[in-house]
């Protein structure tokens, strides 16, 4: 008797996980999905520092990018919820070599690499507005 309520307790626990685990992931993968660029041309940039934020529910993003005759000089993160740290400071980096928020997506950090790089397009955005 006792086993058998156990076991139900167990596999409605863990049915209850299952299901608020793919609420999670079905809710990020749309947010993931929804994430979009605004087109810009760094001509257009004058030099200073802009702020860019990206919130999805898993993946979290503000940053600062610094802007320097036309060219990313610099990106710091404000406040960060994402992969390692390593990660980030690699996607950073490779936006600032190719002056652009339209880099190739860093594997194994696909969702951090779109995160980050909307953030930056939204502070380069609000630099053109």
């Amino acid at each position: 008797m006792y086993d058998k309520k156990m076991f139900r307790v167990v596999v409605a626990s863990l049915s209850v996980l299952i299901i608020m685990m793919a609420s999670i992931f079905i809710i990020f993968q749309w947010q993931y999905r929804s994430i979009n660029y605004t087109n810009i041309d760094m001509a257009d940039v004058a030099d200073g520092i802009y702020r860019g934020r990206v919130d999805t529910l898993l993946l979290k993003v503000e940053i600062d990018v610094e802007v320097e005759d036309h060219k990313i000089k610099n990106i710091e993160f404000v406040d960060h919820v994402t992969t390692y740290e390593e990660v980030g400071e690699h996607i950073v980096n490779k936006i600032i070599e190719e002056n652009s928020y339209q880099i190739d997506v860093v594997t194994s950090a696909t969702a951090s690499t779109k995160v980050i790089t909307s953030a930056v397009n939204k502070a380069l955005e609000s630099a053109v507005e």
